[in-house]
């Protein structure tokens, strides 16, 4: 079940502005947003750290079939995903699922967390983050840990 989160948004604007987001689970025709939140969050966050050429050159193409194959091909697991959409855009996106290196402390992991630099420092990120380990909690993972990176 969706579930709604009134946000304030701490941006730059001389308002603060309240809006209402779904975080959802994603589906297959998630995947070209998806894959387009992934290749713009990353090149607004790694611009400075990565080079410049790299980050222009991210394509979505490669992202959209590694987010297809994420959400359809069973040997990921039970992988957990929570999408936000604002009205009928997804502008962040989390995941998570088992734990995946055999770590033996943690029985799931956030893999990811992605956010158009827009949504960011508004709290959407800690909802996304609460909602993905309550999904995860219910599917009965016990430990949550963080994907290393």
């Amino acid at each position: 079940m969706p579930e709604a989160a009134a946000l304030s948004g701490d941006r730059p604007y001389t308002q603060r502005e309240t809006y209402l987001m779904i975080i959802r689970e994603a589906t297959i025709a998630d995947v070209p947003a998806i894959a387009r939140v992934h290749v713009e969050s990353s090149q607004s966050s790694y611009r400075g750290i990565l080079p410049d050429n790299f980050l222009d050159a991210l394509p979505s193409a490669n992202r959209e079939e590694l987010w297809r194959q994420n959400l359809t091909d069973p040997r990921y697991g039970k992988t957990t995903f929570a999408v936000v959409a604002e009205e009928t855009s997804v502008v962040a996106f989390a995941n998570g699922g088992p734990e995946r290196k055999g770590d033996g402390l943690y029985d799931a992991e956030i893999y990811a967390i992605y956010l158009l630099k827009s949504q960011q420092r508004c709290g959407l990120g800690r909802k996304m983050m609460q909602t993905l380990a309550r999904s995860l909690s219910n599917a009965n993972f016990g430990e949550i840990g963080r994907a290393h990176v």
